[in-house]
């Protein structure tokens, strides 16, 4: 990926080989592509282990609030990583652009045959409805008291020591998603925490709780 300095109208790609550090440089480096207006791609090889890097550097930041304003850019990269929308509306969106649209019809998300699902294929025989929900009965069946990483663990079945001392195996929960990996489970239950329906509490140590619109939702759910 190349940002400043290169002016060439006919890059057919840009290639970021690991995570950007804020989606400011991440967007003017994918703007090096297609600048004669052809179609050109930008592919982001996207890990969560990225983020242990960058999270050093921004600890040697001596300025706390410098420090904090890296933190909040670095998190708007994961968001945008892992979110199941549009691309495109979600980034014109973190630089107060609107789109009007729902769907760009060109990133990995709105393709009708994505080149890179953000769900494996195992997982697509569950709708992503019914994913959903089981991600908020999760939640709220361990009374929001637990992290992102014991919560996918526990829908995806694990009898780890920490989920058999707390019983947690017995829970009708556990195990609901086991057809789906744990990475594709954390996909989801983050963008639940980006829309609103579940909600993360603390810094250090961060709970996940059901919020109102998650409970709006478990109780239409069970209406129906």
């Amino acid at each position: 990926a190349f940002g400043m300095g290169i002016d060439k109208p006919n890059v057919r790609l840009v290639v970021h080989m690991d995570m950007p550090k804020t989606l400011e440089a991440y967007y003017q480096e994918t703007g090096r592509a297609g600048r004669d207006g052809r179609p050109s791609d930008c592919i982001l090889f996207f890990s969560l282990v990225d983020r242990r890097k960058h999270q050093y550097f921004i600890d040697q930041i001596e300025d706390l609030q410098e420090r904090d304003r890296c933190v909040q850019k670095l998190k708007r990269v994961i968001d945008y990583g892992q979110t199941t929308t549009c691309r495109r509306q979600f980034i014109l969106d973190y630089f107060g652009e609107v789109y009007p649209d729902t769907s760009c019809t060109a990133c990995d998300n709105c393709l009708p045959e994505p080149l890179a699902s953000s769900l494996s294929s195992q997982a697509t025989c569950l709708s992503r409805e019914r994913m959903l929900e089981e991600i908020v009965r999760g939640v709220s069946a361990t009374g929001g008291r637990f992290g992102v990483g014991y919560i996918c663990d526990l829908l995806h079945g694990s009898r780890n020591k920490r989920i058999l001392e707390n019983q947690h195996n017995h829970l009708s929960v556990h195990g609901t998603l086991r057809q789906m990996p744990v990475g594709d489970i954390r996909v989801q239950l983050s963008s639940l925490i980006r829309t609103g329906h579940l909600e993360k509490i603390g810094s250090e140590y961060p709970t996940v709780r059901v919020s109102k619109l998650g409970r709006d939702l478990l109780a239409h759910t069970a209406e129906a």
